[in-house]
């Protein structure tokens, strides 16, 4: 007789902006690179929220993010993806060492890292969190506790996988941001059955010598989700 397993739930935010209110320059692929990963999601079982432009407000996604911090129990996953405008703006807290905050761009106002590592505090401890990043300066997001005794700590285990390093810009490909077209070239429509880090590491093998992808892991160090077949809930 089988041993019963729980049933795990999986819930993903893939948010695409091309043009914000705040930097009106125009990228070329932003929703499709998130509908390529929502795509992703739907195929593996997930229950994915793509959010493309406008709709990707600042409030909607603090909500989103906030509404499944609270729905997820220990086992689950959550996966946000981003893709547009990254951008960096003067650190107010003391915390980052080159003196500026990374953010995404959002469609009406920017959502910076010390934000997200506040909303990654918020979920519980045994939950896991994907996050990929298709955005200039996305190496730099500083998912770790910052040095300040007022900041929450992150009980859940997070794995970072970002588009380039904290001093370089991400560019765009054909028909995808570069990285992403990178990522969704490995993952070769789920014929790769390797974990993050080796998926990784073959993108960045692609993406040499103008970017240089991150994988970065933030609170709790979950082995196996370290060693997880990517994108399995």
């Amino acid at each position: 007789m089988k041993e019963w397993q729980p049933v795990r739930l999986g819930k993903s935010l893939h948010i695409g902006v091309s043009e914000s209110e705040i930097n009106r320059k125009p990228l070329k692929y932003c929703e499709d690179d998130a509908l390529a990963m929502a795509r992703i999601a739907y195929s593996k079982g997930w229950s994915p929220t793509p959010l493309f432009g406008k709709e990707a407000r600042y409030e909607t996604v603090v909500r989103l993010i906030k509404e499944a911090a609270e729905e997820l129990e220990e086992g689950d996953i959550f996966w946000l993806s981003f893709s547009g405008h990254g951008c960096k703006t003067l650190d107010k807290t003391g915390n980052e060492f080159d003196g500026y905050d990374e953010s995404l761009v959002l469609s009406d106002r920017i959502l910076i890292d010390d934000e997200l590592h506040h909303l990654w505090s918020l979920f519980k401890s045994g939950v896991r969190i994907l996050v990929i990043l298709d955005c200039c300066h996305s190496g730099g997001f500083d998912v770790e506790e910052p040095k300040t005794t007022s900041c929450p700590v992150i009980q859940a285990s997070g794995i970072l996988l970002a588009s380039c390093a904290y001093s370089q810009v991400s560019r765009e490909g054909n028909g995808n941001g570069a990285f992403t077209e990178k990522l969704l070239q490995i993952w070769n429509t789920g014929t790769f059955r390797g974990n993050y880090s080796a998926m990784l590491e073959k993108t960045a093998i692609l993406l040499k010598p103008r970017q240089r992808p991150q994988y970065v892991k933030f609170g709790i160090d979950d082995e196996l989700f370290n060693k997880q077949e990517v994108f399995k809930i």
